[in-house]
């Protein structure tokens, strides 16, 4: 991409001399490279990642104690499908509990890949302990999912990223949570001694 300091344009005889043209595209990028000098997330390239579905973990073997049943560990080259209903006591259908095998060490061994790319900021869908793969039934926002490693994985990961002059984005969805966190089974539990300060975190549907 040219700079837009001194810009230069071309004659009818196809010379160029000195002048001040540039390309409607590029003065409708002028502001956002200027934005983009101190601002990291003006303009940045993104690639956002489902951790479960970007790298099969090397350490497969050691990790099937991570999938109990109604979880089911699926060969990589598995294609998703949808899956049934598992009943109300589950209250989920199953192939939100299938899972790959993906995790943030097999991501962190992909990192020239995406330095390759291009890549500024890697944006992580969640990844706090949940029940499902794609965690956005939030357990515990405290921890990562034991699915895709433990908290110093992550710090290895951004520790890595930022030596790399790279940006980590995680999707926080701090306003929804699953039916497994201690939350709201304190709201639905009257003997819970939390029940009168959670119930009023959740409305209930008529």
């Amino acid at each position: 991409m040219r700079l837009f300091q001194t810009f230069k344009t071309r004659t009818h005889s196809d010379e160029f001399k000195t002048g001040y043209y540039a390309t409607s595209r590029e003065k409708k990028l002028a502001p956002i490279m200027k934005k983009r000098a101190y601002d990291w997330r003006v303009g940045s390239v993104v690639y956002q990642v489902l951790v479960d579905r970007f790298a099969v973990s090397k350490n497969l073997a050691s990790k099937q104690s991570l999938y109990p049943p109604p979880k089911r560990l699926l060969n990589w080259e598995q294609p998703p499908k949808k899956g049934r209903f598992l009943g109300e006591e589950v209250g989920l259908y199953q192939h939100e509990l299938d899972f790959y095998g993906g995790d943030l060490p097999s991501l962190i061994e992909r990192l020239s890949y995406l330095k390759e790319l291009g890549v500024d900021t890697l944006y992580l869908n969640p990844i706090h302990h949940a029940y499902t793969y794609h965690k956005y039934d939030a357990i515990d926002f405290r921890h990562v999912s034991p699915e895709y490693g433990t908290l110093d994985d992550l710090k290895g990961l951004t520790e890595l990223l930022h030596k790399e002059g790279m940006y980590l984005v995680l999707d926080g969805v701090f306003n929804h949570i699953g039916s497994r966190s201690h939350a709201f089974q304190a709201a639905i539990d009257p003997k819970n001694p939390l029940h009168k300060q959670r119930r009023d975190w959740f409305y209930k549907q008529a």
